[in-house]
């Protein structure tokens, strides 16, 4: 997932949306926010993660009851996390910070009072060093640090990184290192040079590297890349 293009989409799509509700479905992993203007159902499964948007549904008994509006989405710096920031109707109750992970195969969501980062309500709980579990204190995974986020990052420093490595290795390598990256992009960066090494290979570096930077100026439509895009439905019934 391209997080931080996903958080602009979803932040010109909801902020300033009056919340209604929240439901989370630990066991199909499924997130529904319900809006006056919309409806977000985000799955959450790591084997069917999508954006869905819907016209507005009636809260159902289930439904977490949320009063407040949507100050703005964000991705985290390492475009791991992102955050949705609820703010109150009324009254001197705390913002709500929703945090959407997006680690691995762990996907999760964790709906904490700011200040204090305090576990109101979490999609899966967990234990082991970094708990999450209602009453606890949130605390974000360590941020990923890649290079290329905020410095300049030359031709020669891609190919230091990722020459060396067998071509099967590459992919992981770029997603660990460089920043704008990620499993659905790195196939279409690399080209052959996830394929072979040798002469063809190094013939490849050039292109591989402009079409990095054209991602980075415009990370949702480069080519060889399925945009990441919410989908909405005018449909107005819940699906299945």
């Amino acid at each position: 997932v391209l997080v931080g293009p996903v958080a602009a989409e979803l932040d010109e799509f909801l902020a300033g949306g009056r919340v209604r509700g929240l439901r989370l479905d630990g066991t199909t992993r499924d997130v529904v926010l319900i809006l006056r203007e919309r409806t977000l159902l985000w799955r959450l499964h790591p084997e069917r993660g999508h954006i869905l948007l819907y016209p507005p549904w009636e809260p159902s008994a289930d439904t977490l009851r949320v009063a407040g509006s949507v100050r703005g989405v964000r991705a985290s710096d390492d475009e791991r996390i992102l955050h949705l920031r609820i703010v109150p109707a009324r009254g001197k109750r705390p913002d709500l910070v929703v945090h959407v992970e997006l680690l691995g195969n762990q996907w999760n969501l964790v709906v904490c009072e700011d200040p204090g980062d305090r576990i109101r309500h979490v999609l899966v709980s967990r234990t082991g060093s970094r708990p999450l579990r209602v009453g606890e204190t949130y605390a974000a995974p360590r941020p990923l640090v890649r290079e290329g986020r905020s410095e300049s990052l030359g031709l020669g420093r891609w190919m230091e990184i990722l020459e060396p490595l067998a071509p099967e290795a590459r992919a992981r390598a770029l997603v660990g290192s460089i920043a704008y990256t990620s499993p659905l992009n790195a196939p279409a960066l690399l080209g052959k040079a996830a394929l072979v090494s040798g002469p063809e290979d190094r013939a490849t570096y050039d292109r591989v590297f402009a079409e990095y930077w054209l991602s980075r100026a415009t990370p949702a439509t480069y080519t060889g890349v399925t945009p990441v895009t919410v989908a909405v439905d005018d449909s107005a019934d819940e699906p299945d």
